[in-house]
């Protein structure tokens, strides 16, 4: 397969798999508590730090993607920190393993970086490396993460602990990766989300969401993006979205009862009921029942 049968370029407007991935999985206030915390007791400035994980992810993820389409191994000379050169090499062995895994052939492609878009342009992904088999239809999908790393700028300790929270929001990343594949006729064989982490690369293989689940998913997130634009029309009105379990519970503060509550699940929805046909449901039957009392 050639990479010019597939899209090259993000389009302006669709949104990036890690904005609905940052929207069911926020951000974690009490992590960012002890990381502040842990900020401080080093010495290390916040944006000092967050400068450098970005620089240190960029340029490691641009040494693999050097390797994987030029075959060029990164200049260790420029490289100061001991842990960063470890972490790369042993993303080039990972890269070796597969090569001897899945052995590339005129059918079988090694792609880095390639750029994909839901036929429904309801989001678009580019993963770190895709092996594409042309004459079964079928891709391993492989995505780096680095852990940690930057504190090496500060010689830290960078203790490995396995980090589960990453998985899951990885779930749902790859969910959507092997969707998209799906759409352009293809079946994924594996997708393995590699965690490079000094002397070691750890990969997970990944449990999918079904489609009925990432549709949802999708539909609620897109929904969330127009409710934003019409916020100050229901100031009032509360919706806790519980992406995990698929649920949405509508909650009204009110005078007689406190709080009034009415719970979406997801998979109880009618044939051909939208999640915002529901939820406007729930605003009716809200809005009734109060002026009703």
């Amino acid at each position: 397969m050639q990479t010019n049968k597939l899209p090259e370029w993000y389009k302006e407007g669709v949104p990036r798999v890690s904005d609905v991935v940052s929207y069911i999985y926020p951000f974690d206030w009490n992590s960012k508590k002890r990381y502040q915390k842990w900020l401080k007791e080093n010495y290390v400035d916040e944006d000092a730090y967050l400068k450098e994980a970005q620089t240190v992810w960029t340029f490691i993820h641009q040494c693999m993607e050097d390797y994987i389409t030029m075959g060029l191994f990164p200049p260790y000379e420029d490289i100061e920190c001991p842990i960063i050169k470890e972490t790369i090499e042993k993303g080039i062995e990972y890269i070796e393993s597969v090569k001897e895994s899945f052995p590339t052939n005129k059918w079988r492609t090694l792609i880095a970086e390639p750029v994909l878009i839901d036929k429904d342009e309801r989001y678009q992904w580019s993963s770190d490396l895709v092996l594409i088999n042309e004459k079964k239809k079928t891709v391993v999908i492989i995505d780096w993460k680095t852990f940690g790393i930057a504190k090496a700028k500060w010689w830290l300790d960078n203790k490995y602990k396995k980090p589960y929270d990453k998985i899951k929001k990885g779930r749902l990343q790859f969910s959507l990766y092997w969707e998209t594949f799906k759409q352009k006729g293809y079946e994924v064989e594996d997708i393995i989300l590699v965690y490079l982490h000094q002397t070691k690369a750890y990969p997970y293989e990944l449990k999918q969401y079904t489609k009925k689940e990432l549709d949802r998913i999708l539909e609620d997130f897109a929904l969330h993006k127009k409710e934003q634009q019409k916020k100050d029309e229901r100031e009032d009105l509360i919706i806790i979205r519980n992406t995990r379990d698929m649920k949405i519970t509508l909650r009204k503060p009110t005078e007689q009862y406190g709080y009034m509550e009415i719970e979406i699940d997801w998979y109880k929805l009618e044939d051909g009921k939208t999640l915002e046909d529901k939820i406007d449901e729930a605003k009716a039957l809200i809005k009734y029942t109060l002026n009703k009392e």
